[in-house]
């Protein structure tokens, strides 16, 4: 094996090993953090809100809305970078999404102290599930002028997920146990339409990977070399200032 070939294997075997760790992180460990904060309480009378603020689980909220953000964050930025979409719509939508879940899960639930507070949380969480759909269907359907087949697979999947959480939604309402069940899906379903992407004929994750982690090692050399620029200045005008 030569050296290039040897470093083609080193970038496939990192992407193997984030497909794995994302895989862990939809199959396990999402729906785990999930399921267990819903049963920490009624699963149908109480949100997840409602149980951080009433019993105490702040700490629980936010951990799950990390992991969540987290996850979604790495997928949708490895798949875009899989097929070079560079849509400032959906780094808007992605910013705003983000910001959305931050704030309801670090604004507490608390009506029976502050109502205003509590309105702007439930706003937030509302607001958050909308932007979510609307950015996974802007995001699949970008798909479409890369690969049509893969869209379709895509696309009708993402419609299928929708059915069933509407579906669920007007059986259960907003509650802990569809707040877990909503989560666990689009978490399952990110980490397939990914894998869908990979086996796509028009991606290259070798060479996506190889390019991601050359930007970061140019990122990084930047930053050394601005770190070192800006200790040379300030020990120049230390030395002047001495001098004088």
């Amino acid at each position: 094996m030569d050296k290039k070939d040897k470093k083609k294997s080193e970038y496939q075997k990192k992407t193997d090993n984030l497909l794995i760790a994302l895989g862990i992180a939809a199959l396990i460990i999402i729906p785990y953090i999930s399921f267990k904060f819903a049963y920490t309480s009624d699963i149908y009378l109480l949100t997840f809100s409602q149980i951080a603020g009433r019993f105490g689980e702040q700490n629980r909220l936010i951990v799950w809305g990390i992991s969540l953000l987290t996850f979604f964050g790495i997928v949708v930025m490895y798949v875009n970078a899989l097929l070079k979409n560079k849509s400032k719509l959906l780094k808007v939508l992605l910013g705003l999404m983000v910001f959305l879940y931050l704030v309801t899960i670090l604004v507490p639930f608390l009506p029976s102290f502050v109502r205003r507070i509590s309105d702007i949380h439930n706003y937030s969480a509302y607001l958050a599930v909308v932007v979510t759909i609307v950015y996974l269907i802007i995001f699949i359907g970008s798909f479409y002028k890369y690969d049509k087949n893969l869209f379709w697979k895509a696309f009708v999947s993402l419609l299928l997920v929708i059915v069933i959480m509407v579906f669920l939604y007007l059986k259960w309402g907003t509650s802990s146990i569809w707040q877990a069940v909503f989560a666990t899906v689009i978490c399952i379903y990110l980490y397939f339409t990914m894998l869908l992407v990979i086996r796509s004929p028009y991606t290259d994750p070798e060479k996506t990977m190889r390019e991601l982690i050359e930007q970061k090692e140019e990122h990084e050399r930047k930053r050394k070399e601005y770190e070192a620029k800006t200790k040379e200045y300030y020990y120049k005008k230390k030395e002047e200032k001495e001098k004088k």
